[in-house]
């Protein structure tokens, strides 16, 4: 019984991953035949994408959307590029505020020296 249950829950944390390499690869086939022209492909790859989740209206993914029912394979493409650019900037979301980080730390540190009157480096 305790095996059951087990295998049970190896089962279903398996799935997350498997949907999540899913929408990776249906993205990727989404790209591929933008890239290519061939918009049946992309419409096609879209559905899949899209199936289970609805893009916020305003995202670059349903810009995808709209291109592709417009049948403009430029605007697909223009809008395949925008969202690529979206998805790898925002996994680089956290290094992209270098100067805000260091300016609070100086600031941070002045009040701090300040806040004593002592300087702790001399």
């Amino acid at each position: 019984m305790g095996i059951n249950g087990i295998g049970a829950t190896s089962a279903a944390s398996a799935t997350q991953p498997a949907a999540w390499q899913q929408r990776k690869q249906d993205f990727a086939s989404l790209v591929s035949a933008a890239q290519s022209g061939d918009m049946s492909a992309a419409q096609s790859a879209y559905s899949e994408l899209t199936t289970k989740q609805t893009p916020p209206t305003n995202s670059p993914l349903a810009a995808v959307g709209t291109a592709l029912q417009s049948g403009d394979t430029s605007a697909v493409q223009k809008a395949i590029q925008t969202l690529q650019q979206a998805r790898s900037g925002h996994h680089h979301h956290h290094h992209a505020h270098p100067a805000t980080d260091s300016s609070q730390s100086a600031s941070t540190a002045a009040s701090a020296t300040g806040a004593t009157g002592v300087n702790m480096l001399a």
